[in-house]
């Protein structure tokens, strides 16, 4: 995580951004380290399998800037019937052979 938030700090531009994802508890650690190097969050994701089940992966967005508190989206993979999801199917469309 060190080694990926120097590697971030050193080819960032002022108004650029990084986006990392990461599962959940390794998610918190990883933003407590980029602050300290003057990384900030702006977006976050909670991406989870299912509608009702746990968090799968933290997806978040990065810059050099501090900004307004975060508002979580939270999207999953699939629905309860098994079909992907409706915003998971928008967002991957172009990416998956069979959506």
């Amino acid at each position: 995580m060190r080694d990926l938030i120097s590697c971030i700090k050193k080819h960032l531009i002022v108004s650029g951004e990084a986006w990392i994802m990461y599962p959940e508890y390794e998610m918190n650690e990883f933003i407590s380290l980029a602050k300290n190097q003057d990384l900030y969050p702006f977006s976050k994701i909670i991406l989870r399998n299912k509608s009702e089940g746990p968090v799968f992966r933290i997806i978040v967005g990065i810059k050099q800037d501090s900004c307004s508190p975060l508002y979580p989206q939270d999207i999953y993979i699939k629905e309860s019937n098994g079909n992907y999801s409706d915003t998971f199917n928008s967002l991957l469309k172009d990416y998956y052979l069979h959506l």
